[in-house]
């Protein structure tokens, strides 16, 4: 796994805008809850902030991160048992849909999507309980 240093706070604030305020309280949120964990910083010549995050416990990527300008995408992989439970669970309807839509891939369904402010901290904190959920 090839890894970059983390950008510099500057860097990530301007990259993000009102959106860094979204992106600490995600992190902090998955500190306090799935801890030990580690940030990940890997190059990406597909986004144009050069670089994504991700999010792991115990070398198990939780999510990804990714700086999209003004904004960011959170990205959670679910596993077939993860993704049922996500459609069965107290999510957003927009939620939801993006389970049942997303496209099913041999390591489960990937699901994605913006975030630009902290409202949306429940529902990732709650993907992420429902994908390392005992079984």
């Amino acid at each position: 796994m090839v890894t970059v240093p983390p950008p510099r706070s500057q860097t990530l604030t301007l990259a993000l805008g009102r959106s860094r305020i979204a992106w600490d309280a995600v992190i902090a949120a998955m500190h306090e809850q799935h801890a030990p964990l580690d940030v990940v910083w890997q190059p990406s010549a597909q986004l144009s902030f050069g670089s994504y995050c991700r999010l792991l416990r115990r070398k198990r990527t939780l999510l990804y991160l990714l700086p999209k300008g003004r904004r960011f995408e959170v990205v959670v992989g679910l596993g077939q048992r993860a993704a049922v439970l996500a459609l069965k669970a107290d999510l957003p309807p927009a939620i939801h849909r993006l389970i049942a839509t997303a496209k099913v891939y041999p390591e489960g369904r990937f699901v994605r999507f913006d975030v630009t402010a902290r409202t949306s901290v429940p529902a990732i904190l709650r993907l992420v309980a429902l994908k390392v959920a005992p079984k």
